[in-house]
């Protein structure tokens, strides 16, 4: 029974019938999979099933326009999280090879690149909990310290995509801190059109959770980081996320925040684009946004606007 509760931990989601066929067929996964190659139909229902009597994982019914006719698992987020990171201690890159990693194996193969056109695994496949898995290889200390071995822009890169996996989890909490610190390394590198990207979503961030001032705070920022990047749509952007925590704050308070606070001017940019409605500058908001820093090409679209519960 312990092997299948194992399998769960490959899914951040309902393990879905055929996956788990596969799963069960030749060659088996060393370490994992041995165990469950050995279980004819007949078995492997009766395991299903008393685990669900131990109120371990549920077995979700087949569609009928299902390609396959096992049922799928599912299973307490906690308990995929548990046996999830026990597939990890064992996945770490190599000493001295995590740069050649994270180039050929996470960002070639498993993001498929990292420019518009790539991050396969979370834009096609909306695997976020693997993902998130892969990218915690990189760190000695989740989630706040990386590798030495890498080199400070990858670092910062990464920080940002494992808060970018956190936040689309639901880790709310968890997010903060690599956001935080990925936010600080850009700023050191002077990198500002990341680090209003970053800044601009660390408000929202604390915005969601409750912290109102913080999000103020951080979405002056995020205003600042985007007049020095000279990116005229983060300009724009950057304003509305400002503007929506002083709002915020402004609610129940009588407080009236003047209007030259967000609104600015950008040279050749008509007055109409910027009090446009919001729904206009949501379109190409950056979200994550974060640029590959050895590629040099925008990264993938994130969360901006999103309130994630």
């Amino acid at each position: 029974m312990l092997a299948v509760l194992r399998v769960l931990g490959l899914f951040d989601r309902p393990a879905d019938g055929g996956c788990l066929d596969a799963l069960r067929q030749t060659p088996a996964i060393e370490g994992l999979t041995e165990p469950l190659i050995a279980l004819d139909p007949d078995a492997w229902n009766i395991t299903c099933r008393r685990l669900e009597q131990l109120g371990l994982l549920s077995v979700v019914p087949t569609d009928s326009g299902a390609s396959s006719s096992s049922p799928s698992l599912d299973a307490h987020p906690l308990i995929r999280e548990y046996f999830a990171a026990q597939l990890k201690p064992d996945s770490a890159p190599p000493a001295g090879l995590h740069q050649q990693t994270c180039d050929d194996v996470y960002t070639d193969r498993i993001l498929r690149g990292a420019g518009p056109d790539g991050y396969y695994s979370t834009k096609k496949l909306g695997v976020f909990g693997a993902d998130l898995g892969a990218v915690a290889c990189f760190f000695d200390r989740p989630w706040s310290r990386l590798s030495p071995n890498l080199p400070p822009a990858d670092q910062a890169w990464l920080l940002n995509a494992a808060a970018h996996r956190l936040r689309a989890l639901g880790r709310l909490t968890d997010a903060v801190e690599p956001m935080r610190t990925g936010l600080a390394m850009r700023v050191e590198q002077e990198v500002w059109k990341s680090a209003s990207i970053i800044a601009g979503n660390l408000s929202e961030l604390e915005l969601t959770l409750g912290d109102v001032s913080a999000a103020v705070t951080d979405g002056e920022q995020s205003v600042t980081f985007a007049d020095r990047s000279g990116d005229e749509f983060e300009r724009m952007i950057k304003r509305t996320t400002h503007a929506d925590a002083l709002h915020q704050a402004s609610r129940g308070s009588g407080f009236q925040p003047e209007q030259s606070s967000v609104r600015g001017t950008w040279p050749g940019l008509p007055a109409a684009a910027e009090a446009g409605p919001r729904s206009q500058l949501e379109g190409r908001a950056s979200g994550c946004g974060e640029e590959d820093p050895r590629r040099g090409v925008p990264g993938e679209p994130g969360f901006a606007r999103v309130r994630l519960h």
